[in-house]
């Protein structure tokens, strides 16, 4: 090999790695920036005809701070780890949020009695939203001490940006 081929070899590894970290760096920078700024809940139970109607009431803060439009394809609530799928989305599925924008939605999560004597039986009992997005899944979680029946719930959040 002579000097004119080393040299030719070292350039086109060096182009080769230096075009590798751009796409690299510009999928990691594109990727959608979306966070739950809040989410706050309310537990109601009424009469109803045959049983109890017991419903908690959830309102949540999207916010996307990426560059990229972003559809919600799926929601669902976590109570210790219990799924609740059954959410009702005030209107409806898929939501869209444009970019550099948020979007505040209304759920609704239906429990039935056996759902509700487990909950009332918890100390502490850790409330999450799951929110699966066209570019992955993410949570944020509220970690309620007091009880999930008390007037003034106390608790921290922990969230999770995609």
């Amino acid at each position: 090999m002579d000097l004119l081929q080393l040299i030719s070899l070292i350039l086109g590894g060096i182009g080769t790695l230096t075009g590798l970290t751009s796409l690299i760096w510009h999928i990691l920078k594109d990727k959608p920036k979306l966070e739950i700024n809040s989410f706050t809940y309310k537990y109601e139970k009424t009469k109803g005809y045959d049983e109890d109607i017991i419903v908690v009431y959830s309102t949540v803060k999207l916010r996307n701070k990426g560059d990229k439009d972003i559809s919600l394809d799926g929601i669902y609530f976590t109570f210790n780890g219990k799924k609740f799928s059954d959410s009702i989305v005030r209107g409806g599925l898929p939501l869209h949020i444009p970019k550099s924008s948020s979007k505040e939605f209304s759920v609704q999560i239906p429990l039935n009695t056996s759902d509700d004597d487990y909950l009332s039986k918890q100390k502490e009992l850790i409330f999450c939203i799951w929110v699966d997005t066209t570019y992955g899944q993410m949570n944020k979680c509220k970690i309620i001490l007091e009880g999930f029946y008390s007037q003034n719930p106390t608790g921290d959040i922990r969230d999770s940006i995609i």
